[in-house]
C-alpha cells in the first residue's frame, strides 16, 4: 500500500517538472496541476480495467490521493505564492509597450510564425498596433491594441478607413518566406535591395512583414 503512494507522488511531481520545462504553450486553457491530475488519473483508473488480475484499491487509493491533492494545492498556494509561480508560472510580456520581447519568444519557443498566428487568431492582423501581449499561466495570450488601433464605435466612425488586409511574412528569423514572397508578387532581389536601404544584412532580420496595402514592417533581432 505504501508503495502505491509513493509512486502516485513520484509520478505527480515528476510530471509537474516534466510539464513545467516543455513551457507554457504546452498547456493550453488547463492550470500545470490539472492537466498532470488529468494525465495521472486517466492512467491510474485504466490500469485495473486493462488488467482484472489488479485489484480495484490499486486505483482508487491514487485517484483518492490526486483528488486530495487538487483540494490541498489552492489553499496551499494561496498561503506561499511562491510556490504557486513555480508549479503555475508566470504570465510573460511578448509584446511590452509596442515592442516585441524576442528573448520571451525564444525562452518559451515560440517562432514568429506561430506568434503572428496567435495574434490574428485574437484578431489582429498586425503585432505594429499592438500594445501589450501577454503569454498567461494558462498558455492563452492576452492582446491589448493601442488605443489609435481600437475598433472605433458607431459615434467615433467620422470618415470611411481603407482595409489594409493582413501582415505577411516575408522574412522570419533571417530567412526567407519563399512561399509569402511570390505570393505578394514580389521578388527575393527586391527583400534584398529593401534591406540594403538599411545597411543590414538578411541575417539581422528577426520579423519582416508586408501587408495587402503595400505597408512594409521591420524588427531587428535583439543585439547579442
Amino acid at each position: 500500500m505504501n508503495v502505491i503512494l509513493i509512486r502516485t507522488l513520484l509520478v505527480y511531481l515528476i510530471l509537474t517538472v516534466v510539464m513545467r520545462m516543455m513551457g507554457k504553450r504546452q498547456l493550453g486553457e488547463l492550470q500545470v496541476s490539472e492537466l498532470i491530475s488529468t494525465l495521472v488519473l486517466s492512467e491510474v483508473a485504466a490500469t485495473p480495467i486493462v488488467d482484472p488480475n489488479i485489484p480495484l484499491i490499486y486505483a482508487i487509493i491514487p485517484i483518492g490521493l490526486i483528488f486530495s491533492l487538487e483540494v490541498i494545492l489552492p489553499e496551499t498556494f494561496f498561503r506561499f505564492p511562491r510556490l504557486r509561480k513555480w508549479v503555475e508560472g508566470t504570465p510573460s510580456f511578448l509584446i511590452q509597450n509596442g515592442t516585441i520581447c524576442q528573448a520571451e519568444l525564444r525562452k518559451n519557443r515560440i517562432t514568429p510564425e506561430e506568434f503572428l498566428a496567435a495574434l490574428r487568431t485574437g484578431g489582429v492582423p498586425d503585432p505594429s498596433v499592438v500594445d501589450y501581449a501577454i503569454l498567461e499561466a494558462s498558455g492563452m495570450i492576452s492582446i491589448f491594441r493601442h488605443a489609435s488601433a481600437e475598433p472605433p464605435t458607431a459615434g467615433d466612425l467620422q470618415k470611411t478607413v481603407s482595409d489594409a488586409g493582413i501582415a505577411h511574412i516575408l522574412v522570419s528569423d533571417g530567412r526567407l518566406n519563399h512561399s509569402s514572397i511570390l505570393g505578394l508578387g514580389l521578388t527575393e532581389n527586391e527583400i534584398y535591395r529593401y534591406l540594403k536601404r538599411h545597411h543590414r544584412p538578411l541575417s539581422d532580420v528577426f520579423l519582416l512583414t508586408r501587408d495587402d496595402a503595400g505597408t512594409f514592417q521591420l524588427i531587428w533581432k535583439d543585439s547579442k
